[in-house]
């Protein structure tokens, strides 16, 4: 199929593998129906619109991503560029989970709203605060990552894919929507009112970031209609994706991807369910079908699109092969042909599948770069209370506060000097103990006699007794007793650092006697010290 060329921006980006498939058409439903397999897979609802089938299959959140929760402008900031919070030249360091990459790197093709296009809205609800100035960058930034991430897919097929954005003087156009109170209550809703609004073109395709958390991550339209030509009803607009904010960054590629036909139910490794099962893939993870993933593409980025180019994207298949005879969502008339991009880098990322909370541990990534270009390596983690001692560099510490339960992800993002980048994701579990663990509590003091008036410092520690490594991230209670007194009182409470200590500076005025008691949790035990006292002479 041939589509216009057109001048093209260079750009970096990746998207953790997520996933959120969804679902729905440019026409309204005339039959809803719940449906436990088919035609969309086990447990997925479906509607009739127009005698077409189209699934809906809202989809689950990475690992420590709270739905109900919208990030504040900062966290969306830090999750895309690192610490810096801002776009920086390459050859630069980044500790996000995502690449930092220079703005305005969509694909500038022809007039920029010129025949088949995706347009792009920032959607909130009448009784939402308007935030589009803070995170009309972010938006920008997100769709060129997506842009990203197709056309350094299609390169492994020895030719480049644009996403043919609506555009205004070469810059994304975003057009901003208020719904009424409910209007982000669900799919339904946000997609029917922006329907009545003008947004039902059957020339363009609707990428929608909603600034709401009400439990979803993101949802989007898809027809199970595997016929190859441009027939297919992926290959028509009127279509809707939602992205939530809880998700921004993270699942734009994978609800997009969708509205263009991925994956169909006869892929070769497909769920029956919207899905692929060969990882690392951004449209591949474990789903309402319940198939158990393989790994069939270890050292691909999290975010590739498709992972072997053998089930729903390939820009150049081989004759006779599936994604010759079959849809093929590089032939969408949405994406635009473009020049290769040049070879990504690559990253390895080595860390504990499991460990204890509080307890660090130390992670490693080696990454591949093509001979010429230099590269910086940055860390960043799907939960918000866990940290790493180091944003940046092929190795850093990595600990979960000593309250904390569940799981998360850690990300290893790899950027060279051309802007170029790769990132690996690994999940992890916080174990939790049988017996909860035995704590060894401390305290010490700089000085055992002072002058009244006087200050001293008192140090705290809390450590495994069994291993004796200290314990990070964990609440510690400070208590004092007055000599000649019974009754022991609390001064305050800090968190222990990552050796596992406190400092807090006492001015008695009597002698006095001071210990410290730690916090019990899922993993830990609670323990108190014995007093030590400080003599006021």
């Amino acid at each position: 199929m041939q589509r216009p060329k057109g001048s093209i921006h260079t750009r970096v980006r990746r998207v953790a593998s997520l996933l959120v498939l969804a679902v729905a058409a440019s026409l309204p439903a005339t039959t809803v129906t719940s449906a436990v397999a088919d035609p969309c897979g086990p447990n997925v609802a479906y509607e009739t619109r127009d005698g077409r089938v189209v699934c809906s299959h809202p989809d689950q959140a990475p690992p420590g991503v709270d739905l109900n929760r919208r990030p504040t402008g900062d966290e969306l900031a830090e999750r895309r560029y690192g610490p810096n919070k801002e776009p920086l030249e390459a050859p630069y360091s980044s500790a996000s989970t995502v690449t930092a990459a220079s703005a305005n790197t969509i694909a500038c093709v022809g007039d920029g709203s010129d025949g088949t296009r995706v347009q792009v809205i920032y959607a909130r609800a009448s009784n939402v605060p308007d935030r589009f100035a803070e995170v009309d960058g972010l938006l920008e930034q997100y769709a060129a990552d997506v842009d990203y991430q197709i056309n350094v897919s299609a390169g492994l097929s020895g030719t480049g894919l644009r996403v043919r954005y609506v555009t205004n003087s070469c810059k994304l156009d975003i057009d901003q929507v208020v719904l009424s109170a409910d209007g982000d209550n669900s799919f339904s809703a946000t997609r029917n009112e922006l329907r009545a609004k003008g947004y039902n073109r059957n020339d363009r395709k609707y990428l929608v970031w909603v600034d709401a958390a009400v439990g979803i991550c993101g949802i989007a339209e898809l027809y199970p209609d595997d016929r190859a030509g441009a027939e297919n009803w992926n290959n028509s607009g009127g279509m809707f994706a939602r992205v939530d904010a809880p998700c921004w960054g993270y699942a734009e590629a994978h609800e997009l991807l969708h509205t263009i036909g991925a994956v169909q139910d006869s892929a070769p490794h497909s769920t029956d369910a919207g899905h692929c099962r060969d990882e690392n893939d951004t449209m591949c993870y474990k789903d309402t079908s319940g198939l158990p993933m393989i790994s069939t593409c270890p050292t691909k980025p999290s975010w590739h699109v498709d992972c072997n180019l053998d089930d729903y994207f390939n820009a150049a298949p081989a004759p006779g092969s599936y994604l010759a005879t079959h849809w093929n969502s590089a032939r969408s008339i949405y994406l635009q042909d473009s020049a290769t991009l040049p070879p990504s880098p690559k990253i390895a990322l080595s860390a504990p599948a499991s460990f204890y909370a509080g307890i660090p541990v130390k992670v490693t990534a080696t990454a591949t770069v093509p001979e010429g270009r230099t590269y910086a390596i940055g860390w960043s983690t799907s939960r918000s209370d866990c940290k790493f001692t180091a944003a940046t560099g092929p190795a850093s510490t990595f600990y979960c506060p000593a309250a904390a339960t569940g799981s998360g992800q850690i990300t290893a993002t790899v950027v060279d000097s051309v802007g170029m980048g790769a990132s690996a994701t690994k999940t992890f579990t916080l174990k939790k103990p049988h017996l909860k663990r035995i704590v060894i509590a401390g305290v010490s003091r700089s000085a055992t006699k002072i002058k009244k008036g006087s200050k001293a410092i008192l140090y705290g520690h809390a450590v495994d007794a069994l291993t004796k490594k200290p314990i990070a991230g964990m609440r510690v209670s400070i208590y004092y007793r007055v000599a000649g007194t019974k009754t022991w009182k609390k001064i305050t409470t800090k968190t222990t650092n990552l050796a596992g200590k406190i400092a807090l500076k006492v001015s008695p005025k009597k002698t006095t006697y001071y210990r410290i008691v730690t916090q019990s949790s899922t993993t830990w035990a609670s323990d108190k010290s014995t007093g030590k006292k400080i003599s006021v002479i």
